[in-house]
C-alpha cells in the first residue's frame, strides 16, 4: 500500500512521527544473537546526497524463497528517520510454488500473486494483455516478484518527491533480484489504523481526486493500472516523469465499499447459528440434533428469512467444519421453503454453491445442483476467486485448502499435532484429496450440462424467431421452457448415493 498522507501520530508521538514498526530488525542490532539470514546494506547516498538509504532484509519463517525487507530514510546531516518502507520479495520458481510461499506471508500478498501470475510465476492473461510485449511479457514472469507494502514519510519532509526518491533507492539496492512489482496506491494515514486503540484522530475520507492524485505521482516512475486497486511495475519500465507528463492520466477508482444489510430481525441472527448446528452432528450426538432441527423447524414458523439471514450459505459451508459428522438434512430443510431463492447472493456475489464448492463438499453441491443451483454463475468478489463460478472457485481454494496437513485440520475443525497423530494426519489428507476430485468432476459434468442446455435453448429462441405459426410458436416456446430447466439427475448421480 504506497500512501501518500502525512503519516498519523499517536498522542505520545507528535504530529510528525513515522510507524515504529521496524519488523524486529532495529531491535536485532543491539541484541548479540540474531537471526544469521539477516542482512543490512551499507549507507546508500541519495542522487542528491541530502539524504541515505540503508535497508534490512532477512528470510521470512526461515523460508530462501520469501525476503522481508524494510528500509530507512535518513538526512545526511542529522542522521534522522524522515521515511520508511517495508516490502516483501518473492522468488519465483517455474517448478511452481508460489502461491503456497506468498501464503507464508500474508492474504493480500497471496490475492496479488493469484491476481497476476500462476503458480510458476509465470504471468496471468489479465497481466500479459495489459503489457503486450511478448519480451516484456517473458522478462517480467521471470525472477523477482516485488511486493511493495507500505511508504511513510514525515509531514515536515513532504512536497520533495521524497517517496519516489526512496523507491528508487530500493530498486538500486535490489538490482537485478526483481523484476516485477506490484502494490495498492491509495491514501492512507498511520493512524487510520490506530484509533481502535486509544487515538482519538477522526480519519478524513478519502476521495477519488486524492486517490488520483496519488496515483499519478507514482506512475511518474513507472507504475501502471491493472485494476482499480492494483497497480504493476516491470523494472525494464522504470522511468522518471515529471508532473506535467502525468497530469492528464486517467485513474480508475474503486467503487465505494459494499456494505451488505445488517440483519435487522433476531429471528435471522438466530438461524445463521441454527442452520449450522443443524448441520453438524456434534458431542451430543443424535439427540441433540434432534433438537437443533426442531429449533430450526421453530424459526421457519416464526417468518425467519433464509434468504438475508443467508441460511443456504451457512449449512453448505458447515460441510466444511463437520467433515463426515455434516448431516444434509438441514439444507435440504431449507431449500423445500418456499420463499428460498436458491441462487441468493452474499455481498461477494456468491451463492450457495459457491460456497459448498469451496469447501469441496460434493455432497453439498449435488443436493443444490439437484435443486437447480446455477454452476455457471459467476461472483462479483476479489482476488483468487474474482468473477468466478462455482468450478473456478473450487479449483482456486483447493491449493489453499491443500497446502499443508495444518491447514487441512483448522479448515476441518480438528486441531493438528506435530509430533503426533502422523498417519491419522495423512489418511486424512487423502480423503480431502479424493473430496476435490469428486467435487471436481461433479462441478465439471454440470457445467457441461448446463452449457448444453443454454446452447439448445439459443437455438430454440433462433427458430422461434423465423417460424411462422402459432403452433410452431408454442411448441418452441415449451422446448425453451425444458431446455432451461436444472439438468435432470441423469447427468450425475443423486445426492443420496454420495
Amino acid at each position: 500500500m504506497l500512501n501518500w498522507r502525512a503519516v498519523g501520530w499517536l498522542p505520545e508521538q507528535g504530529p510528525d512521527s513515522l510507524p515504529n514498526d521496524s519488523y524486529g530488525f532495529e531491535q536485532a542490532d543491539d541484541e548479540e544473537d540474531h537471526d544469521d539470514n539477516r542482512t543490512v546494506s551499507p549507507k546508500m547516498p541519495s542522487s542528491g546526497r541530502d539524504f541515505y538509504f540503508i535497508f534490512y532484509e532477512a528470510d521470512q519463517d526461515s523460508s530462501p524463497w520469501l525476503k522481508v525487507i524494510y528500509g530507512k530514510m535518513l538526512q545526511m546531516e542529522t542522521d534522522e528517520t524522515v521515511a520508511v518502507l517495508s516490502a516483501e520479495l518473492v522468488v519465483r520458481d517455474k517448478r511452481g510454488g508460489m502461491f503456497l510461499t506468498c501464503d507464508i506471508s500474508s492474504d493480500e500478498l497471496l490475492r496479488y500473486a493469484r491476481m497476476t501470475c500462476n503458480d510458476d510465476g509465470s504471468l496471468r492473461p489479465t497481466l500479459s494483455n495489459a503489457i503486450g510485449n511478448p519480451a516484456r511479457i517473458n522478462a517480467a514472469g521471470k525472477g523477482g516478484f516485488l511486493f511493495l507494502d507500505e511508504v511513510h514519510v514525515k509531514r515536515s519532509f513532504r512536497g520533495q518527491d521524497l517517496s519516489l526518491e526512496f523507491m528508487r533507492g530500493l530498486f538500486r539496492y535490489l538490482g537485478s533480484r526483481w523484476s516485477l512489482a506490484v502494490s495498492t496506491i491509495v491514501p492512507y494515514d498511520f493512524c487510520d489504523s490506530r484509533t481502535a486503540n486509544g487515538c482519538d484522530y477522526e480519519p478524513p475520507m478519502r476521495t477519488d481526486e486524492e486517490r488520483a492524485r496519488l496515483c499519478r505521482h507514482f506512475a511518474r516512475i513507472g507504475f501502471e493500472q491493472l485494476t482499480a486497486r492494483g497497480w504493476f511495475l516491470e523494472r525494464s519500465q522504470l522511468k522518471a516523469l515529471s508532473k506535467e507528463d502525468v497530469a492528464q492520466l486517467e485513474v480508475m477508482t474503486p467503487l465505494p465499499e459494499y456494505e451488505p444489510p445488517r440483519l435487522s430481525h433476531q429471528l435471522d441472527i438466530k438461524l445463521q447459528e441454527v442452520a449450522i448446528d443443524a448441520s453438524v452432528v456434534g458431542y451430543g450426538g443424535e439427540e441433540e440434533h434432534t433438537q437443533n432441527m426442531a429449533q430450526l423447524e421453530s424459526l421457519l414458523k416464526q417468518g425467519a428469512n433464509i434468504n438475508t439471514a443467508l441460511g443456504l450459505h451457512f449449512a453448505a459451508g458447515a460441510s466444511a467444519d463437520g467433515g463426515t459428522r455434516w448431516r444434509s438434512v438441514a439444507l435440504e430443510r431449507l431449500l423445500r421453503e418456499p420463499t428460498c431463492e436458491i441462487g441468493h447472493m452474499d455481498e461477494a456475489g456468491c451463492t450457495a454453491l459457491h460456497v459448498a464448492a469451496s469447501v469441496m463438499s460434493e455432497k453439498a453441491c449435488r443436493i443444490l445442483l439437484d435443486h437447480g443451483a446455477d454452476p455457471l454463475h459467476r461472483n462479483i468478489g476479489d482476488g483468487d476467486t474474482e468473477n468466478a463460478t462455482a468450478l473456478e472457485v473450487n479449483q482456486a481454494n483447493v491449493a489453499i485448502k491443500l497446502r499443508s496437513r495444518e491447514d487441512y485440520f483448522h479448515c476441518r475443525g480438528g486441531t493438528y499435532d506435530r509430533n503426533g497423530q502422523r498417519q491419522t494426519v495423512v489418511a486424512s489428507m487423502a480423503e480431502c484429496r479424493a473430496g476435490y476430485r469428486a467435487c471436481t468432476e461433479l462441478l465439471e459434468k454440470a457445467d457441461a450440462a448446463r452449457r448444453a442446455q443454454l446452447d439448445l435453448a439459443e437455438v430454440l429462441i433462433k427458430a422461434l424467431m423465423y417460424s411462422r405459426t402459432l403452433s410452431s410458436h408454442a411448441l418452441c416456446l415449451q422446448q425453451i421452457h425444458k431446455a432451461v430447466t436444472p439438468p435432470h439427475t441423469r447427468e450425475y448421480a443423486p445426492a443420496s448415493s454420495v
